[in-house]
């Protein structure tokens, strides 16, 4: 025995459907069989025929997510639209409903497979003209009108669509037997478009607006308008199953960590590293901080949770930096400069100074010295053969400190003086401490 079955497409410009059902299966260990994601297109949706709700709330196994064919994504997964098969609800081998035939099934997924509009009309005088509560593409055959038995009208000029424009919802009757019913029935679509030939098709809204730009591009042969046979705009619920243990994280909100260094104690900190009697700044509480930028936490989501954090500045090579950190500049003076020896230093100050500039810095950025000998270099090309760091720990092997990591919360800043720096002919074991 064959069956003809419709493939199904659900798709929602909105939501993205992170389905792995293709190659990570989740198996519910109680009776072995494989658990899909689900949609669930609810009852609470008008029928096919526009008098109702639907007659119950469909449900449809999630296959996989389907393939984008158009668009420069070309080839990739698709995580808006998505394979579906309605469920073996009566375990009769395949999925119910599938007959698009109401007489075969009742009602079944003419539903929402392929709408609809379904009414019939009996002992009335022609001619007549009906309006219908769906739009549809005047000679596109989207309407079929037949006598209820399903025999054809007598004549095909019994009925005409309403010619007048491309897009209508207005039948005309010129002639039709008292007393016999008729069956009215009216596809319905789901419309795409794209801006070019080259782009990723996306749904639009069902109006008649899309209708007749589906009609103009049809016409014009652009390929920027398609349909396919559907309905669009429906109430739906997605079940989705975990393949990871079935683990699903529970919390409804975002926790969000803000670090913040205010102007105010980066100023002071500057204050306090070259002024002698300043005193070192505190660092401001979370409290504080939430309340100073109060105007930028109500910006955020209804479901985001801010939490500021005071940034830290580490200091580097002087006095007031850790003593693992602290270090010496040592520079070779070549021959041929004309600088003195405090020129060279004030010029390395003013250099490494630069280069830790705050605003070029990112929380937890690693501080490499190659980089920094690179820029003194650069600022002294002639006057300088070689500049080394060197740690003023006596535990401290030369090299510990060409590579210096900062935690998440961490940017860095130099403790530097011409105290720091030491202009030498040449490098010993003495001023390499080695």
């Amino acid at each position: 025995m064959s069956r003809n079955i419709t493939r199904l497409i659900f798709q929602s410009p909105t939501t993205s459907f992170w389905n792995t059902n293709q190659a990570a299966t989740v198996i519910d260990y109680g009776t072995l069989n494989s658990d899909y994601d689900q949609i669930n297109v609810l009852q609470a949706n008008t029928n096919y025929n526009r008098t109702g709700v639907l007659s119950k709330t469909w449900q449809f196994n999630v296959l996989g997510q389907e393939v984008i064919d158009a668009g420069p994504n070309i080839g990739l997964t698709d995580i808006y639209r998505l394979s579906v098969l309605p469920l073996d609800i009566n375990s009769i081998g395949y999925p119910p409903g599938l007959d698009i035939d109401n007489s075969v099934s009742p009602q079944g997924l003419a539903e929402i497979i392929k709408p609809k509009y379904v009414q019939s009309i009996s002992a009335l005088t022609t001619p007549f003209s009906l309006t219908l509560p769906i739009y549809y593409v005047v000679g596109a055959g989207d309407i079929t009108v037949t006598y209820v038995d399903g025999s054809p009208l007598v004549l095909p000029t019994d009925w005409t669509e309403d010619s007048t424009q491309p897009v209508s919802n207005v039948i005309n009757f010129t002639n039709k037997e008292s007393n016999t019913s008729i069956l009215i029935e009216i596809n319905e679509y789901v419309y795409f478009t794209r801006l070019t030939a080259n782009d990723a098709w996306t749904p639009a809204p069902t109006t008649t607006e899309s209708m007749n730009s589906y009609v103009t591009d049809q016409l014009a042969s652009a390929g920027l308008w398609k349909r396919q046979l559907g309905r669009s705009g429906l109430n739906f619920m997605w079940f989705h199953v975990s393949t990871t243990y079935y683990l699903v994280d529970p919390c409804p909100s975002n926790i969000i960590d803000m670090f913040i260094i205010t102007k105010g104690y980066y100023l002071a900190l500057k204050t306090w590293l070259t002024d002698p009697l300043a005193v070192a700044p505190i660092l401001p509480t979370p409290l504080d901080l939430r309340t100073s930028y109060a105007y930028l936490l109500g910006n955020a989501m209804i479901s985001d949770t801010v939490i500021c954090h005071p940034g830290t500045i580490k200091l580097l090579f002087g006095s007031k930096a850790d003593a693992t950190l602290q270090a010496n500049f040592v520079v070779v003076q070549t021959p041929q400069s004309t600088l003195t020896a405090n020129q060279i230093k004030n010029t390395i100050v003013t250099t490494v100074q630069n280069f830790f500039d705050i605003t070029l810095w990112e929380f937890g950025e690693t501080f490499y010295a190659t980089e920094l000998i690179a820029a003194i270099h650069t600022a002294l090309p002639v006057d300088i053969s070689s500049v080394v760091l060197v740690p003023v720990l006596s535990q401290s092997l030369f090299g510990n400190l060409f590579q210096i990591v900062a935690g998440e919360d961490e940017v860095f800043y130099p403790d530097i003086s011409v105290n720091n720096i030491q202009i030498v002919t040449g490098y010993t074991n003495t001023n390499l401490n080695i």
